[in-house]
């Protein structure tokens, strides 16, 4: 068993594959095989870019 390191992806790349994900006619399996990365991944990172739209959208509309 190989010990790779882990790869880091930067929030633009994140930001980037999520933004890919909203595509319509694009499947989550094809476009994570297409950026080298997990399904698991990209739905992680859609999941996490939605709780921080909705936590900044709630403090704005809290001012």
């Amino acid at each position: 068993m190989s010990s790779e390191p882990r790869r880091k992806f930067d929030q633009d790349f994140k930001r980037n594959a999520v933004l890919l994900r909203a595509e319509p006619g694009l499947y989550v399996v094809e476009e994570a095989k297409n950026l080298d990365i997990g399904k698991d991944l990209l739905y992680r990172w859609r999941k996490e870019r939605i709780r921080n739209n909705t936590r900044i959208g709630n403090m704005r509309k809290n001012r």
